[in-house]
């Protein structure tokens, strides 16, 4: 499951952008391992040329009875949320506040109803 943030597609495999991406370079998170290690200590930076299509996905699921925002991914298998639903918050004793919200840790087993709401930002091979 793809959380949600910046994508792209190199040598045919999904990959989350870490920070810029223009005409010219995007700058790719580092490759994890099976265990979840990061692979290489550096952003990795790639011609715009060597990439997919480049899409904002932002990912929502059910989870304990209310709608969470998947965020990212903190250990294989589980994920970490943010929320606005104070009830869902307060029935899970999540850490956060109405100002700025709640966030948790779940089970991807746990989620219900994963939507990935999908825009793309610039096509493959555009300039």
């Amino acid at each position: 499951m793809r959380v949600s943030g910046i994508w792209t597609t190199l040598d045919g495999l999904p990959r989350r952008v870490k920070g810029r991406y223009d005409l010219e370079t995007v700058d790719l998170e580092p490759v994890r391992a099976d265990a979840g290690a990061e692979v290489g200590a550096v952003v990795e930076v790639v011609p715009a040329s060597r990439v997919g299509t480049v899409e904002r996905v932002h990912v929502t699921a059910q989870w304990r009875g209310g709608e969470v925002v998947v965020s990212g991914e903190v250990a294989p298998g589980r994920i970490g949320f943010y929320t606005w639903d104070a009830g869902l918050a307060e029935r899970e004793g999540l850490d956060g506040s109405r100002y700025r919200g709640w966030s948790g840790v779940a089970d991807v087993a746990d989620l219900g109803e994963v939507v990935e709401d999908v825009k793309v930002l610039r096509e493959a091979g555009a300039p």
